[in-house]
């Protein structure tokens, strides 16, 4: 009778930790704080910090949701600014940006302001140590490690690192 008990308390502590561990990992490759290290434009020329700069921030809000904000700025005066709301399903992912200001990320910075732009959609493809969310309008994350490369439709290229990793963001 004892031993049946252990092996049944021992069985649900084993499936708590195995759903502890899941929730821990469940948006590995993406969630954290990332600055940009470098962005080469479409002719190839490379532009470093400080000439650049930028913070993406990728917080899990549920497993299959999180909540994105990326900053990005050449100068005082040419910022942009991208907030949304990425819904994940299976191998899929949808978009939907609650704030822009400067224009969409990869295209030239100019002055706008506008709230809930169009819904994206989009892949999501593993290799090997590779994740990469492919958007329907052109722009790739491609997560290695600690490193992300997001790749835009103009041949734009941007290079970031992840500084911190929000592990156990999520409570349940």
């Amino acid at each position: 009778m004892f031993a049946n008990r252990t092996r049944g308390l021992i069985l649900l502590l084993g499936m708590v930790f195995l759903h502890c561990a899941d929730t821990t990992k469940y948006q590995a490759e993406y969630r954290g704080s990332w600055v940009l290290e470098s962005r080469k434009d479409a002719q190839g020329h490379e532009i470093l910090a400080p000439d650049i700069s930028g913070v993406l921030e990728w917080f899990p809000t549920q497993k299959d949701q999180a909540n994105v904000i990326f900053t990005l700025s050449t100068d005082a005066k040419n910022t942009q600014v991208l907030e949304g709301i990425y819904h994940f399903t299976s191998n899929t992912f949808t978009v939907q940006p609650n704030l822009i200001v400067g224009g969409m990320l990869g295209s030239p910075i100019e002055e706008s302001y506008q709230t809930m732009g169009a819904k994206i959609s989009g892949q999501i493809k593993s290799e090997d140590a590779r994740v990469i969310l492919n958007h329907d309008n052109g722009m790739s994350f491609e997560y290695i490690g600690t490193q992300l490369i997001i790749s835009y439709q103009n041949g734009t290229t941007d290079r970031w690192k992840r500084l911190r990793d929000q592990k156990g963001a999520l409570d349940n």
